[in-house]
């Protein structure tokens, strides 16, 4: 019998086809879910004898749900279905292709010495590239505690970097306001619009951030997480640096704020590499307002500095997820190419591969391999 989950078998004459699609594909779970069971049982001194895994091609449900990423309800209702089995099936050959390159390096590492937590590994074999390979491979071997740790991590630091971002959004809001109360009726619209634009910005954006980070589940969630963090990460200095000469700039004279909003846009775009995902807001506010030259030159630099603003927080937390998060994970070679990818994304705003495997080391540590298995 071909059975994928406790309690749900695929049934009928389809049972066969069933059996022989997985065994072409992944023959007798020999490799990434025996090198699971493996771990756990070096992790935790499980005796050898003692399947965690059982031989064939059962997966828990536990599993299913903490590791692949299925909600439980779901499942439960649909129990039984092949349509549902064969997702199931599909989600885990992913996820044992992902990681089937990385499971020589985890055994070899706790061959001798099993590895009790990401603190742990990171300790043992660094954060460099191939002390994160270790650590993730660690991480997800161990089941849906651990994989729910990282999250939880990754969660944490984006928390504390979107709540850096809103304080910068609100000072460059607060010098906006200021300024609106010194322009021509027109302008002063136009103005009041471009804070109302930044208002509700600043409210979307932590809210879209927060969901991308813990929107997700299983191993997948995990890793978009930790893209969204690093993202976070790298761009929160920039915004930073970007209000700071802002609001230098919106303090001195109108004569010089629109060149110097031009620079502040375009060395925002290029740093970033986000040309062509640019709105420039500038040209919403100003087409029909009149007003004296000096009130035109604040207004069309403060559309510039929003139009910066918006690009190089949202719009590259979007780039970032679109090269390496979730839904780029099956089009990327495992966690070697993922991290890889992610140096590629970050190497111009904040630093290359030392400074990804440096960050997703902090952000995995809190995890550890409790004492039950997840699959």
């Amino acid at each position: 019998m071909v059975q994928l989950i406790d309690g749900m078998t695929a049934r009928g004459s389809q049972r066969g086809n069933f059996a022989e699609l997985f065994e072409r594909r992944s023959p007798a779970l020999s490799g990434w879910m025996s090198f699971h069971a493996h771990v756990l049982r070096c992790a935790r001194g499980v005796p050898r004898g003692r399947d965690i895994v059982s031989p064939g091609i059962r997966l828990t449900e536990d599993y299913v749900v903490r590791v692949l990423g299925f909600d439980r309800r779901a499942l439960v209702e649909s129990r039984g279905s092949l349509s549902l089995n064969r997702s199931v099936l599909n989600e885990h050959l992913i996820f044992e292709g992902f990681w089937s390159d990385a499971k020589e390096k985890v055994l070899d590492a706790i061959k001798d010495n099993p590895i009790t937590s990401a603190a742990d590994a990171v300790k043992r074999f660094g954060d460099g590239l191939d002390g994160v390979v270790v650590t993730l491979s660690s991480v997800v071997s161990s089941g849906g505690d651990a994989i729910d740790a990282v999250r939880q991590g990754a969660s944490q630091f984006a928390s504390k970097r979107i709540k850096g971002i809103v304080k910068d959004l609100r000072a460059l809001m607060g010098r906006l306001e200021e300024l609106s109360s010194k322009l021509s009726a027109g302008a002063r619209a136009g103005l009041e619009k471009i804070v109302g634009k930044l208002k509700a910005f600043s409210g979307e954006f932590a809210s879209r951030v927060v969901g991308l980070v813990s929107g997700g589940s299983g191993w997948k969630g995990m890793m978009g997480a930790l893209v969204v963090y690093l993202a976070l990460s790298a761009v929160s200095p920039k915004i930073s640096i970007l209000v700071d000469s802002s609001l230098k700039l919106l303090s001195g004279e109108p004569e010089k704020m629109v060149s110097g909003a031009t620079n502040l846009r375009d060395q925002a775009v290029n740093a970033l590499e986000l040309k062509g995902e640019v709105n420039d807001a500038a040209d919403v506010v100003t087409g029909n307002i009149k007003g004296d030259d000096d009130d035109l030159k604040i207004l069309t630099a403060s559309g510039m500095i929003w139009s910066a603003v918006q690009s190089m927080s949202w719009g590259f937390v979007k780039r970032a997820v679109r090269e390496a998060g979730e839904e780029a994970l099956t089009q990327l070679s495992g966690p070697v190419g993922w991290i890889k990818k992610l140096a590629s994304t970050f190497k111009m705003i904040a630093g290359g591969m030392a400074w990804v495997c440096e960050r997703i080391s902090a952000a995995a540590r809190r995890a550890t391999f409790g004492p039950r298995a997840s699959s």
